[in-house]
């Protein structure tokens, strides 16, 4: 081989490597990345948006359990996070997200009917 080229049967290996990296690399990503810390991340914005959706409905007042348990379960997402337990966290703050919603949702409708 001279000097400043490359050989055709190296060519041929980098391109059936590319090409295989190109199939299992989405996989791995796709795989791995449901329990990857910026999973986490857009899971925890997505809860504590739905934490103060609730206070804003006064869910605190109407729906004050599930509130807490909602706040309660983000602080414990974000602790395991912190420990990097990304899979526990994402499921804990996609349960305080449901939480929250299950508060708001109760506040409106406890406080249409204290209105009536």
């Amino acid at each position: 081989m001279v000097e400043g080229r490359v050989s055709t049967a190296r060519i041929e290996a980098s391109l059936v490597t590319h090409k295989l990296g190109a199939r299992v690399l989405p996989a791995f990503v796709l795989a791995c990345g449901a329990c990857s810390p910026v999973s986490f991340a857009v899971h925890a914005r997505a809860a504590e948006s739905a934490v103060e959706a609730a206070e804003s409905a006064q869910s605190d007042k109407y729906a004050s359990y599930e509130l807490v348990h909602a706040r309660v379960l983000l602080d414990k997402a974000h602790e395991e996070a912190s420990e990097a337990h990304y899979a526990l966290a994402l499921d804990l703050a996609e349960r305080a997200e449901q939480s929250a919603r299950r508060a708001r949702a109760l506040a409106h409708a406890r406080s249409a009917g204290a209105r009536e």
